[in-house]
């Protein structure tokens, strides 16, 4: 084995880039296999299979992420007026994303350091199918006190186990398909998304049918469902090579310890992009409402389903932009998906009629889409760069970097957007933000431009 790292250019294709890193490096340090699983490499249908166990279970996690965003807050009228319900569901429903932030650098940080990705996901599996099945419960409960304070530490533990199922079905997902980053990332994300938009509205379909408890026992079955399937699809994958990927970290296999590791100014920045994309979808989230109900005279199911159209475009888009970065620069791809969703910002600010405010969602939607799947492979080219190799502790710190810049975006977004808009207007307001982000990505775009430079008159001195 040459103990050379394959150099990466910016200007390399990024399909026969990751390639050739994976035919030079041995994956896990072992010196004598190019496979994530050492010498016993997953078929092609098996590794289709278990792409598609890892897609089923994010769905779930993200349907327990946004089941209570429907039926919490009226659930809270026995004890609140209306405007105090509003503020204590904002609270419940929101307490999950940061601990979903901790429970992701648990994962990335100790998690898969000390035990395989597939444990950790029966772990994160086994916290949310516990929390929901317990929250089937609250319900019951007739003091307020009580009612608030289990809500909110259920919350919590539904957001770590998210974190750690998040982390973990990565690790696993893009050590499975090494030499398809985007794709997979893509097909991931989608999933995450695709759940995040059912359970919403089967919640409140379901509480209507049944009860406050008939959301969570049906959750908690499909949960259990993709517990077993987890079980019987991820937990007989290798147990030697687990053994022996860890055993060898000495022997050759490079990966980041810390995420601090991998942390630069390219990194950060990617992180920073990442950030904004996910700002710029979160904003409508809290300021297109009052807008939409003022000066387009819609009801706030019309602004729903409004909404409803940038999430869309960004879950069909999102699988289609990975697979372009096999073919097209992966930086280009990600200032392209900023500037559409600078487009859709100013295009939204400006628009006083619903045709203009429905391309306006397109935008974001697609912007958002190219952007996230351009993050994820730009940060593992730059781990690629820094001569870690492709695993699952590697690309677990990884994903843990973009879950923090994620997760941030999105709190910020929907946390600031209807506040600014409320107290400074909503046109002012989505300039101002569509500026920074262009800003951004045009500082972004000259930083990459140094770089690559510095590179190629490095490579011509040599």
């Amino acid at each position: 084995m040459s103990d050379e790292v394959v150099a990466i250019s910016d200007s390399e294709n990024l399909s026969t880039t990751i390639q050739e890193t994976c035919e030079d490096t041995p994956l896990l340090g072992t010196g004598t296999s190019t496979s994530a699983f050492g010498q016993n490499k997953p078929t092609p249908r098996r590794r289709a299979l278990l792409l598609a166990v890892i897609c089923f279970v994010r769905i779930g996690m993200g349907m327990s992420y946004s089941l209570l965003s429907a039926f919490y807050g009226p659930e809270t009228y026995r004890w609140k007026p209306r405007d105090e319900a509003s503020r204590y569901s904002g609270i419940v429903t929101g307490v999950a994303s940061p601990f979903l932030l901790l429970g992701a650098i648990f994962t990335g940080q100790v998690g898969l350091h000390q035990t395989s990705s597939e444990s950790l996901i029966f772990l994160g599996l086994l916290l949310l199918f516990g929390s929901t099945l317990l929250f089937a419960f609250v319900g019951d409960i007739t003091q307020w006190a009580e009612f608030f304070t289990f809500s909110v530490l259920l919350r919590m533990t539904t957001g770590f186990g998210q974190g750690m199922t998040d982390v973990a079905s990565f690790a696993i997902g893009a050590t499975t398909f090494p030499n398809h980053p985007g794709v997979t990332s893509g097909f991931l994300e989608q999933s995450w998304a695709i759940g995040i938009a059912l359970g919403a509205p089967l919640g409140g379909w379901m509480r209507e049918l049944g009860g406050f408890a008939l959301p969570f026992y049906a959750l908690a079955g499909i949960q259990a469902v993709q517990l077993l399937t987890s079980v019987c699809c991820l937990k007989s994958l290798d147990k030697d090579s687990s053994s022996e990927q860890k055993s060898t970290d000495g022997k050759g296999k490079t990966y980041p310890r810390s995420m601090f590791e991998v942390v630069s100014l390219r990194v950060l920045m990617t992180a920073v992009c990442g950030f904004l994309a996910v700002l710029l979808l979160g904003y409508p989230q809290g300021a297109l409402a009052p807008f939409a109900e003022s000066q387009l005279s819609l009801t706030s199911g019309e602004t729903g389903l409004l909404l409803l159209l940038s999430a869309t475009c960004y879950v069909i888009v999102t699988p289609i932009a990975g697979k372009l970065t096999e073919w097209l620069e992966p930086r280009l791809l990600l200032l392209s998906g900023l500037f559409l969703g600078v487009g859709g910002l100013v295009l939204m600010g400006l628009g006083k009629n619903l045709t203009k405010q429905i391309f306006a969602q397109v935008l974001l939607g697609l912007g958002l889409g190219i952007s996230l799947a351009s993050v994820f492979v730009i940060l593992l080219l730059e781990a690629r760069n820094m001569g870690f190799d492709v695993c699952e502790e590697t690309n677990g710190v990884i994903y843990t970097i973009a879950t923090i810049a994620l997760t941030l975006g999105e709190m910020t977004g929907s946390a600031v957007g209807g506040p600014l808009a409320a107290e400074f207007g909503f046109f002012p307001v989505s300039v101002a933000l569509a500026t920074m982000v262009g800003g951004f990505a045009a500082m972004y775009f000259l930083v990459a431009v140094i770089a690559h430079s510095c590179a190629s008159h490095g490579s011509s001195d040599s």
